[in-house]
């Protein structure tokens, strides 16, 4: 075990590559596709064992919109009973199923210590509040995973922390993400709105982007405005010129 609490996950580019694979920032789309075959890939080799991950964070936004991962977001969070991850640990490398010439799975020795120095999630105190790791070994793009364990107020916390009431969690509901089965928590929007603020389930505005419920998508600004001529006097670039838009946050991300 790391007892001096050093960190034991590095990151590189912008925070959301593992810095012992990053070779460079990866496009949108191909982050998605990556993001998606580490979160079937993870999913599976939970399963064989017994275990549960639960979609949280970012992509539960995504999941409580329709079903996708966010088009703006490069990564994906994931949490689980510190117990089931103690079962994987249990289980030993031989027993995890997955293609080690595609990705690599690391669970952090520290995850045994539960308390942390981490008064709210948006703290850096706490260098080892990321439990477990599933990377994308050509690009260094991950999945973290954080574990739930017992606090002594009866509610379910990680080290970030993040704290729920174990019925806001459980039962879990199995649904799918990107064409993907995974668990969710039971009262998702609660959950949701706990850590972000009932915009994350009822705003459908997010910076430059709209959901569009009609087209069950997120439509960038872009793509929502028409198209001027350029041979139209508004084109004039002092003429098309428009106050700044400002739009309640969908949510902020996870540190």
């Amino acid at each position: 075990m790391n007892i001096n609490n050093d960190k034991y996950f590095h990151e590189a580019g912008n925070g959301h590559y593992d810095a012992r694979y990053f070779q460079g920032i990866v496009g949108s789309k191909e982050i998605r596709s990556i993001l998606v075959g580490l979160l079937e890939s993870y999913r599976r080799m939970c399963s064989v064992i017994g275990v549960a991950p639960i979609l949280m964070h970012g992509a539960l936004i995504g999941w409580h919109w329709n079903r996708r991962l966010l088009p703006w977001d490069d990564d994906v969070d994931l949490s689980m009973l510190h117990q089931d991850l103690e079962a994987l640990e249990k289980a030993g490398e031989k027993a995890w199923d997955y293609d080690r010439s595609s990705f690599h799975f690391e669970i952090n020795p520290n995850h045994r210590v539960r308390s942390t120095r981490n008064q709210s999630f948006k703290d850096s105190l706490e260098q080892n509040k990321i439990d477990a790791r599933f990377i994308h070994t050509r690009t260094g793009i991950f999945i973290d995973i954080t574990a739930l364990a017992l606090l002594p107020d009866g509610r379910l916390g990680t080290k970030c922390p993040h704290a729920y009431q174990v019925d806001q969690l459980f039962p879990l509901s199995q649904s799918e993400i990107e064409g993907v089965a995974i668990s969710v928590p039971h009262k998702v929007e609660e959950v949701l709105s706990q850590e972000y603020g009932i915009g994350a389930v009822a705003n459908p505005n997010y910076g430059s982007w709209r959901f569009s419920h009609k087209e069950k998508t997120w439509l960038h600004r872009l793509l929502l405005e028409p198209k001027v001529p350029k041979d139209s006097p508004s084109h004039h670039p002092l003429l098309s010129r428009r106050p700044n838009r400002q739009s309640q946050p969908l949510g902020s991300k996870m540190p």
